[in-house]
């Protein structure tokens, strides 16, 4: 008796935790706007992107890089010139905000930056795209069509309470992740 108690008291203070922090739902679709640095230009880390909800989701940069002619990769730092004729790689972290969750790219999350759906992911919440320093844009990426339009958790995608549960135990064990690779320095 004791133990079913146990139990049963465990749930109650699990639903307590899990429905404030999922009463709004999760993000399907994440949209994001930046300028491009080009050839020439002084590279900043870090920067907070224009979103498209910014009540649900945040996106900011977090690095960037090109490989050198002896094929290492050269990791700009803060204040660097961006270099021509290179071929550079950028990363663009998203982050849900306080009562939302982002819905994974392998769980129907939908990355589009500029306009343009990128499917270069780094984790499970970030994209990771290139682009060329002479012309700056992301050309080679497809544009946003009808079916990539992502639905909220509002309609038909309502989660249930153990899928609540487990998106939000998967959230904090993603961001302890970002913030051990943060650490790092990126190679």
């Amino acid at each position: 008796m004791k133990k079913l108690l146990s139990v049963l008291i465990c749930a109650i203070m699990l639903f307590a935790l899990a429905l404030p922090a999922f009463a709004e739902g999760t993000v399907t679709r994440m949209e994001a706007t930046v300028t491009l640095p080009k050839a020439g230009d002084t590279y900043r880390n870090a920067v907070k992107l224009e979103t498209a909800e910014p009540e649900k989701y945040s996106a900011v940069t977090d690095g960037m890089w090109y490989y050198g002619s002896d094929g290492y990769a050269v990791t700009l730092k803060d204040g660097d010139i961006i270099p021509a004729g290179k071929s550079v790689y950028f990363r663009i972290m998203f982050t849900a905000e306080q009562g939302y969750t982002i819905a994974k790219h392998g769980n129907g999350g939908v990355y589009v930056l500029n306009g343009k759906v990128i499917d270069l992911y780094y984790g499970d919440t970030a994209i990771q795209p290139n682009y060329l320093t002479d012309s700056p844009n992301l050309d080679k990426y497809r544009d946003v069509t009808p079916e990539d339009t992502g639905k909220n958790n509002d309609d038909e995608q309502q989660m249930n309470i153990f899928q609540r549960i487990a998106a939000f135990f998967s959230g904090i064990v993603e961001k302890i992740r970002l913030f051990i690779t943060g650490l790092f320095p990126k190679v």
